[in-house]
């Protein structure tokens, strides 16, 4: 019995694996989608509109999902299943912070705060996918802030 049990609990952790790492996938691909469908071409004037700042919040989710993707697969087997069910609902808040670090990265960035000198938009891009990939790089920033 306790045999059946432990490969019943290992066919589980195997089905939530797979379903979040399809999940975050699926989040992925629909941000790449929507970033060929609604996002201008990179030019190398930067304009603040609607579909830059949407732009910049995709780059976020496709850095966000990327992470998650990353996470799951390296610790997925090790996590007992009572902490899976959790996992997904952090991976998701992950994606929504993927974002939000993303648009608060252009901020410090437009508000010359963190001294940094854009020369295209594909830069801004590559940032908003490591604020996504990594809240750290917010984190970093918002402490330099605070320490002026």
């Amino acid at each position: 019995m306790i045999l059946f049990e432990s490969h019943h609990n290992r066919y589980i952790k195997i089905w939530r694996i797979k379903s979040q790492l399809i999940k975050l996938a699926l989040i992925a691909a629909l941000a790449i989608i929507l970033l060929l469908i609604a996002v201008p071409q990179f030019e190398d004037k930067v304009e603040l509109n609607n579909r830059f700042i949407l732009s910049v919040v995709l780059f976020g989710i496709m850095g966000a999902s990327v992470s998650g993707i990353l996470t799951v697969a390296r610790t997925g087997m090790e996590t007992r299943i009572p902490d899976q069910l959790i996992d997904f609902w952090i991976l998701l808040v992950k994606i929504v912070v993927g974002a939000a670090s993303a648009l608060a990265i252009l901020v410090f960035i437009y508000s010359d705060v963190l001294k940094y000198t854009i020369d295209n938009q594909a830069q801004i891009m590559a940032i908003s996918f490591a604020a996504g990939f990594s809240e750290r790089l917010v984190t970093s920033a918002v402490e330099s802030i605070s320490k002026k």
